[in-house]
C-alpha cells in the first residue's frame, strides 16, 4: 500500500514511480527540489521513516499536502 502511495504521489508530480527499495530516497529528493522550510515534506519524509508502522492515513494526507504545495510553488 506505501508503494502505491508514492506511485501515485509520483505520478500526481509528474515524475516517474521510484524503484522498488529507492523510496525514501525518492521522497528525500523531492523534499530537497522544495524550500527547506516545506513543512508538509519533512511531515511526509517522518511519517514514512516509520516504516511498516507508517500509518497510511496520515502518509496520503501528508502526500497531499506536499502535492498542494509543490503546485503553489
Amino acid at each position: 500500500a506505501r508503494r502505491l502511495l508514492l506511485a501515485g504521489l509520483a505520478r500526481r508530480l509528474g515524475r516517474p514511480a521510484p524503484a522498488q527499495g529507492r523510496e525514501a530516497e525518492f521522497l528525500e529528493q523531492l523534499a530537497h527540489g522544495l524550500p527547506a522550510a516545506c513543512e508538509p515534506a519533512a511531515a511526509l519524509l517522518a511519517e514514512w521513516g516509520r516504516g511498516p508502522r507508517a500509518d497510511l492515513v496520515s502518509l496520503t494526507h501528508h502526500a497531499d499536502r506536499l502535492v498542494a504545495e509543490a503546485r503553489r510553488l
